[in-house]
Formats: C-alpha cells, sequence, structure tokens
C-alpha cells in the first residue's frame, strides 16, 4: 500500500507539471482548467495504480532472475499498451459525462502521449525493482560466499589441530623420560595453543601480537620435535604488533610448512617472520618431501578468500626453487 502510494504521488506531480507546462497559456487566456486538471488526475490514478499492479505480478511470474530482458520487456510494453487503452477509455468516459467529442488526431496524439508517459513510468519502476532485487541478490550471494568460506575455515581448523596434537602426543613421552621439566613446559605451550583455537574460533581478526604469541608457543613445540633441524627467525616490531591480521592466517602458513617440506638435518626447515610496509612476511626455505603429503588445497586459498572480504590488499605468494613467500596485509 505504501510503495503505490508512493507511486501515485509521483505521478500526480508529474502529469500536473506536465499539464501546466503544455497548457499553460491556454489556462491564462481564460480556457476552462476543470476538464484537462480532472481528465489528468483520473488518467493517472487508474495508470498509476493499475500499471504498478501489472508491472509487478509480470515480474514476479516471468522470475527476472532467470529471464531478465523478457521481463523488462514485457513489463514496459505492458504499461505501453495500458496507457493507450487507459487514455481511450478515459476520454470515451469525459463524452459520456457530458464533455465534448474528440476529434481522432487528438484522440491518436493523446493515446501516444499517454503510452509514451506510461512506458517512462514503466521504465522507472522496472529499473527500480531490478535494482532493488540486484542488490538483494548481491547481499545473498555475500552472504552464501562468507558461510562457504567460514565453512572451509572450520573444516581447515578441525584437520589442522588432530593433527598437531598427535604429533605433539608423540613427543611428549620422550621428553618426559629426558628432561621432566621441559615436558611440563611443553605441556603447558600446548594448552596455550589449543586453548587459542577456542577462544578466537568465531574471531575474523585479531592483534598480531596475540598470534604471534600463540605462533612462538607453536614453534615451541615444533622445535623441541625437530631440535637442530628447524633454524627459527623472529623479528617484527613494536609497532606491526598492534595492528590486527585474520585469525589463524599465521599459523596455517606456518603449518603448512611443516606439512609440505622434508625436515632433516641435511635439510633443515628455516622460517623466518618479519614485518615490512604494513605487511607481515613469513619466508621458509623450500625442501619439498620426497613423497609429497596429500594437500586439499584449503589452506593458502581460504586465507586468500577471507582476506578479500576484509581487505583489498591482496595476500602476495610466491616461490623460488629454494625458497616459498607468503606476504599477509597487515590490518
Amino acid at each position: 500500500m505504501k510503495k503505490h502510494l508512493s507511486v501515485l504521488v509521483v505521478t500526480y506531480i508529474v502529469v500536473l507539471s506536465v499539464n501546466l507546462f503544455m497548457n499553460y497559456n491556454y489556462y491564462m487566456a481564460g480556457g476552462d482548467w476543470h476538464y484537462s486538471v480532472l481528465f489528468s488526475l483520473s488518467l493517472a490514478t487508474m495508470g498509476a495504480i493499475g500499471g504498478t499492479t501489472f508491472v509487478t505480478r509480470i515480474i514476479e511470474s516471468l522470475n527476472w532472475h532467470k529471464r531478465p530482458r523478457l521481463s523488462f520487456g514485457l513489463s514496459v510494453g505492458t504499461l505501453a499498451l495500458y496507457g493507450g487503452l487507459i487514455m481511450l477509455l478515459a476520454m470515451k468516459a469525459m463524452v459520456l459525462l457530458g464533455y465534448k467529442e474528440q476529434d481522432t488526431d487528438a484522440y491518436r496524439e493523446n493515446i501516444m502521449y499517454s503510452a509514451l508517459f506510461s512506458m517512462i513510468v514503466g521504465l522507472i519502476i522496472s529499473g527500480k525493482h531490478f535494482l532493488m532485487s540486484f542488490r538483494e541478490s548481491t547481499i545473498e550471494n555475500e552472504r552464501i560466499k562468507r558461510e562457504m568460506i567460514q565453512s572451509k575455515y572450520d573444516i581447515l581448523k578441525n584437520q589442522v589441530n588432530p593433527h598437531f596434537l598427535f604429533n605433539s602426543l608423540n613427543t611428549l613421552p620422550g621428553l618426559i623420560k629426558e628432561n621432566p621439566n621441559n615436558a611440563i613446559a611443553f605441556v603447558e605451550q600446548m594448552a596455550r595453543v589449543m586453548r587459542y583455537s577456542l577462544q578466537h574460533q568465531d574471531d575474523q581478526t585479531v592483534q598480531l601480537a596475540t598470534e604471534l604469541e600463540i605462533a612462538e608457543s607453536y614453534l615451541f613445540l615444533q622445535k623441541q620435535r625437530f631440535e637442530e633441524k628447524l633454524i627459527i627467525e623472529l623479528n617484527v616490531s613494536a609497532e606491526a604488533r598492534m595492528h590486527r591480521i585474520m585469525t589463524h592466517a599465521l599459523l596455517l602458513v606456518i603449518e603448512n610448512a611443516f606439512k609440505h617440506n622434508e625436515i632433516s638435518k641435511t635439510h633443515p626447515l628455516k622460517i623466518g617472520i618479519s614485518d615490512d610496509a604494513d605487511t607481515l612476511v613469513i619466508v621458509n626455505s623450500y625442501n619439498p618431501r620426497p613423497v609429497p603429503e596429500t594437500s586439499t588445497g584449503l589452506g593458502l586459498n581460504n586465507i586468500r578468500n577471507r582476506y578479500d572480504l576484509a581487505t583489498n590488499r591482496p595476500v602476495v605468494i610466491t616461490g623460488t626453487e629454494h625458497e616459498f613467500r607468503v606476504t599477509l596485509p597487515l590490518l
């Protein structure tokens, strides 16, 4: 009802403005304005209410998402025919009310103007409906995209944590025998990493300082496992630590390095983490495993997709024969 009323008010304003512009000299010369104004308002009322109803039904019945051109063309064409028919009926009705019968040229001219005006109204109504529907469709697609990315992210977290837990538990018995104090620190750091995943599982972003602390805990655990086979260089400024990154992004990049590289005395894994011009740069040596581990491809792609939703600054991934580099924008 509110939508029809707004269309009717706009139509009245436009019709009366055109009427005054076209007949100004006639009215100023003392011409009868009652017929013209009554005629125009009656026509506008029937045209606006009926036309809006027709266009809405056409759009709904044709499902414009699947057939936008047909829906758009029929809605505008139908309004043009409707406008011409309304004009013809209105002119005949005015004769029945006692007004003078118009000649053929007057009928033809008025019907043409009415059809043209109705087409313009149809373009406005259809265009507005299409734009609103397109906006709603875009919002819905964006919502679905976010949900899909979040779903893949949840799947990825569930894959990483059991793998990490399994390897950590395998390392723990040896530490308990050789160095009980180190074993206690190992359990504490492992608990911090697991607790972090639970506490921030619903957060889209996190302060870099927070994720760096957990990354250090994660690397401490891996250091106990690989010892001198793992070399870590951490050089992140205090200013960069105040920025934010996508939650788990740094951890997933680090985990990716352990997943795809051979780690041995002859091929130690070197990981460097530093900041550079509002970005976080993670570099690791590249020595692919003799038997590559099965990869789902979710990790780095998920990071890219999540950053695409948060910023127009891209995640940059490059590699050489001996080095793999991931650059994450700081938010």
